[in-house]
């Protein structure tokens, strides 16, 4: 039998830290010095950071927060509350655990892009093993899908 916090069990929420931590990292050291934008609200966040020196978990819980409102009213409230809590945890670890401690990659732009895919693609993996999203595209893909049910989420 499977111990359950709330609704996450604690399978389901150790997927998630390690998979926020991984996502992190990847954002942190890689990405964001490579000075790339990737897709969905973390490419926006990564964006808006140039341009306001704000701390990229905090932009993209604000990038995050209409979709997420969208999704309260549009999809399931246990779907928009599970995204919350999984945008939430992601913030948190990349301002306050991986920022801090974490150092960046200066090398090659092309090796930093490869190496913050892989380990962003890694940990989103962990995430949606949680059975969380991060919010951003997902969102708007299920909100697509809902109206436009014939287009897959992919797809969206």
């Amino acid at each position: 039998m499977e111990k359950y916090i709330g609704k996450y069990s604690v399978k389901d929420f150790l997927y998630l830290i390690l998979g926020a931590f991984i996502y992190s990292i990847g954002t942190h050291s890689f990405i964001e010095t490579a000075d790339i934008a990737p897709g969905g609200a973390v490419g926006v966040a990564l964006m808006l950071n140039h341009v306001t020196n704000l701390p990229v978990g905090r932009l993209t819980l604000m990038v995050n927060v209409p979709l997420l409102i969208l999704a309260w009213f549009h999809l399931s409230r246990a779907f928009a509350l599970r995204t919350a809590f999984a945008c939430g945890i992601c913030s948190v670890v990349l301002d306050y655990v991986i920022a801090p401690v974490f150092p960046v990659y200066m090398g090659d732009q092309l090796m930093g892009s490869l190496y913050g895919g892989i380990l962003v693609g890694v940990g989103m993996a962990f995430i949606f093993l949680s059975g969380s999203t991060t919010g951003g595209s997902d969102v708007v893909g299920y909100l697509l899908q809902k109206k436009y049910p014939h287009v897959s989420i992919g797809r969206a």
